[in-house]
């Protein structure tokens, strides 16, 4: 059964996120992907059809989010999970958010954010969604979670109702300003590797930046 969560929104919060420039808030939802653990992040641009960008969707292969930690994960925009750790719990890397807000910054993109969680718990690998509209940002409806055999870890990202095509985050334009916000820690992170079936790709070490546009 679908929980619904009453997400504890500050007044100016929304106003906030949404003038997040585009590309802020793309490299925030790669610093999640980062902060879970995540060795694999690819951001897709899916096509309408007729030229333009209908969804962006940013997957990694983190650790996900267990089920049962969700309604406070997303309930408390103020606040976050990351400011009782200095580190990672797996990796041991640093720690890039604390404020519990870089994952709401994607609605500077998009009018609705779908998260599709895959988390392992006992060892067996389970999967539930999350969906927030921003229209109604104050309710996160957590879906219920269900078995998912032979699945890997990770977050997938789903952003749609675009607000416009932002040709800024198309790979030949994002690529390199991308690499320059994650270069050191990509130098710092020697095991890192960020990958898609991109055309064009900057290398950073032993690190990768792709994007994909299908």
């Amino acid at each position: 059964m679908q929980e619904e969560v009453k997400v504890e929104v500050r007044p100016d919060f929304l106003a906030r996120q949404a003038k997040a420039q585009p590309m802020q808030a793309l490299a925030e939802l790669i610093w999640n992907s980062l902060d879970a653990d995540a060795t694999s992040v690819s951001i897709e641009f899916e096509s309408d059809g007729i030229g333009g960008i209908s969804k962006i969707v940013v997957a990694d292969n983190g650790d996900g989010i267990p089920r049962d930690e969700a309604p406070q994960v997303f309930k408390n925009l103020g606040g976050s999970w990351k400011q009782l750790r200095l580190t990672t719990p797996r990796l041991n890397r640093m720690l890039h958010g604390r404020e519990g807000r870089g994952r709401f910054k994607a609605f500077a993109l998009g009018g609705v954010v779908d998260w599709k969680i895959i988390y392992a718990r006992d060892g067996t690998p389970f999967r539930y969604d999350v969906a927030v509209l921003e229209q109604q940002i104050e309710r996160a409806r957590v879906g219920e979670e269900a078995p998912a055999p032979g699945a890997a870890t990770g977050v997938t990202v789903v952003i749609s109702e675009l607000k416009r095509q932002f040709s800024s985050l198309q790979p030949e334009n994002a690529v390199q300003e991308l690499s320059e916000i994650f270069a050191i820690y990509l130098k710092d992170i020697a095991t890192l590797r960020s990958r898609s079936q991109a055309s064009e790709s900057t290398r950073i070490g032993q690190s990768q930046v792709h994007g994909t546009s299908n």
